[in-house]
């Protein structure tokens, strides 16, 4: 086998340049006088053969001697043969492709066989994931291929579906749709109708302007907020008793008229710092949100160097817009507590209460929209 491979190299490096049809004789080397008479012709139908000496179009030849088999080349080393958007099916003796041709045949003196590439068309049905943008124009995010009669996968992940400034919708069921303006949702029932050519079914993504973390429990919500991100509140979220108060946050917390529920604070720290979040920076909102029954304690007999109080955040710094937010529960004073050492005040205790209904201790850039606090001050024995 290696000697005719090392043969029928040698025959294509001496056919002529251009149409690579075979000469009879090439300088010193006269194929019919060696007794190399057997011709095949490999014909490309359109197709390019690339090895790693040379590329070519149309069709190449080789010469046998009579009783030899021919040897497909596409099973010699980096031998390739390539049309676009087709695959390859093998060597036929005519251009249908109805007679496949069989290798084990030998081949007779001063016969000439032409075999023809068979190709068929690599067809891609897929589903195309879509928007309109501002400007009317349709944008893809994602594009998977399927066979015919299968159903659109309706659980692509959420990481597939970027697109700036928002967010897929959260709720599956009016997530994807038939048209661009999101006016018929798609059937879930489709299957692919698949075809003779291409072909690409357009799904298209209703999005929520905001680019946002959906969160659903007290979990998510405290790692969205955490993690500083913009959290979408799908439902009301019981704390079942968990600190809720957040170091600084400059997201927003788009509530949607949601409540988060039975948060329990305990003021261990030296100075007692009474809120939900300790500081609100630049661009935070905080809104349609109800904060109920939060309940905030101090430590019996505990010393603190100061009460730094409000219901909501002790600093806001820079823009930050508070609309539509509601917090109620109570603060327990508990027995013993001192204030730099010393008992509190009538004055020290107005001020505790008075800062129960405001919704930042600081802050000259705020914007507050329909904010209320009823949180009751008690003191326990």
């Amino acid at each position: 086998m290696k000697r005719l491979r090392f043969v029928l190299l040698l025959l294509l490096f001496a056919l002529c340049v251009g149409s690579f049809a075979a000469c009879n004789s090439v300088g010193d080397i006269d194929y019919e006088k060696e007794g190399y008479t057997a011709v095949v012709k490999f014909d490309f139908q359109g197709g390019k053969m690339k090895t790693d000496v040379f590329e070519a179009s149309g069709y190449i030849t080789y010469r046998y001697k009579p009783g030899s088999l021919a040897v497909d080349p596409l099973t010699m080393d980096d031998y390739s043969l390539t049309l676009e958007g087709n695959r390859f099916l093998g060597w036929y003796i005519d251009e249908a492709g109805t007679r496949e041709w069989d290798f084990k045949t030998p081949l007779k003196d001063h016969e000439t066989v032409t075999l023809y590439a068979k190709w068929e068309k690599r067809i891609r049905y897929s589903y195309s994931v879509c928007y309109k943008d501002e400007n009317g124009e349709i944008k893809e995010l994602y594009n998977y291929a399927v066979n015919p009669g299968n159903k659109f996968n309706s659980e692509i992940a959420l990481s597939n579906l970027r697109r700036e400034g928002y967010t897929a919708h959260y709720d599956v069921s009016e997530r994807y749709w038939k048209d661009a303006e999101c006016t018929q949702k798609w059937d879930m029932d489709f299957e692919h109708p698949g075809g003779d050519i291409d072909h690409a079914e357009r799904v298209f993504v209703k999005f929520i302007k905001g680019e946002w973390e959906y969160v659903k429990d007290f979990s998510s919500l405290r790692s969205a907020i955490n993690a500083d991100l913009n959290a979408y509140m799908l439902n009301d979220i019981d704390c079942n008793g968990s600190a809720f108060q957040i170091r600084d946050y400059s997201g927003v917390l788009e509530g949607n008229g949601h409540t988060v529920s039975n948060i329990t604070q305990i003021l261990d720290s030296p100075v007692a710092r009474i809120c939900l979040f300790e500081k609100l920076n630049d661009g935070a909102q905080i809104q349609n949100i109800t904060f109920a029954n939060v309940k905030i304690f101090t430590e019996k007999n505990r010393n603190y160097s100061d009460f730094m109080v409000s219901a909501l955040a002790l600093e806001a710094a820079g823009n930050v817009k508070i609309n539509s937010v509601n917090v109620n529960g109570t603060f327990t004073m508990a027995e013993g507590v001192r204030l730099n050492s010393a008992a509190l005040t009538a004055k020290d205790i107005e001020s505790i209460k008075s800062g129960l209904s405001k919704p930042f201790v600081s802050g000259d850039k705020v914007t507050v929209e329909a904010f209320a606090a009823q949180i009751a001050y008690a003191e326990s024995l």
